[in-house]
């Protein structure tokens, strides 16, 4: 599906292109040698992505190649990732023909199987982003933000300087949006994949150093804890600390603010 250019759209993508993988194409196995977390979305691979769903395949992609993931459909999901190394004919065409290979920060991660046609793209940069479904047993299910903090709250991994790891890896950053005083909060965004002006992803909200809740537009494994549906399709998971009225105050807050997003 090609998106329509506008400047909010090209400005995210020249930050994709140059920064939505620094540090990613690094294995697990690498990282797991130190105390940095391997996190962000990877292949389980060679792994084929298709058009639909069962259907004509467009290319492959190497295994623990980093990429962005949409929504589940059953057990398949869209994926998709920024190529680059693009020539000035793709670019112009504003496609990859078959046989050709792919690159992801320079590195070589797949080749097209079929033509593949770019969502957008930026020539400065050399690069597109190209996106198709793939079965959710070809993705590392370790790499996955949601399953990775489930895990680690399951273990009782709840102070923030124990989720320093797991915040560190994705990149949270300080949310101050929230007007709760004693509510310290931090985020990620939601892929371009899944909206090319994301809001957040999953939101981290610590009192007194401790989490007390988790906002995200994901399922996470978290079901023996309170939840509650919010505006926006997001859910408010309450892990503790917050009583009944702070709760509440939560909720109506975000609906407030969510609903004041354009």
């Amino acid at each position: 599906m090609k998106l329509s250019i506008t400047i909010s759209i090209l400005l995210l993508c020249l930050i994709s292109c140059t920064n939505s993988n620094k540090n990613d194409q690094k294995s697990p196995e690498e990282k797991s040698r130190g105390q940095e977390m391997i996190l962000g979305e990877r292949i389980n691979g060679p792994a084929n992505i298709r058009a639909t769903a069962n259907g004509r395949l467009l290319f492959s992609l190497n295994h623990e190649t980093r990429i962005q993931t949409g929504m589940k459909e059953g057990k398949w999901l869209e994926v998709g990732l920024f190529a680059d190394n693009l020539t000035e004919e793709q670019l112009e065409n504003f496609r990859i023909l078959p046989n050709e290979r792919l690159f992801l920060d320079g590195i070589e991660v797949g080749k097209s199987l079929d033509t593949v046609e770019f969502w957008m793209t930026n020539d400065d940069e050399k690069c597109g982003f190209i996106a198709g479904m793939t079965h959710e047993q070809n993705i590392i299910q370790s790499t996955v933000p949601e399953v990775a903090l489930a895990e680690m709250i399951h273990n009782g991994q709840r102070t923030i300087n124990e989720l320093k790891p797991f915040m560190n890896a994705l990149d949270f950053e300080p949310d101050n949006s929230w007007h709760k005083n004693d509510i310290e909060a931090y985020f990620i965004y939601e892929e371009f994949i899944v909206d090319p002006s994301p809001m957040d992803r999953i939101s981290l909200l610590f009192k007194n150093d401790e989490l007390a809740a988790i906002k995200h537009s994901r399922p996470i494994s978290l079901n023996e804890f309170e939840s509650h549906k919010i505006d926006g399709g997001f859910t408010l998971t309450i892990i503790g600390g917050l009583d009944e009225n702070e709760v509440k105050e939560l909720i109506k807050e975000r609906n407030h603010f969510v609903n004041s997003v354009d």
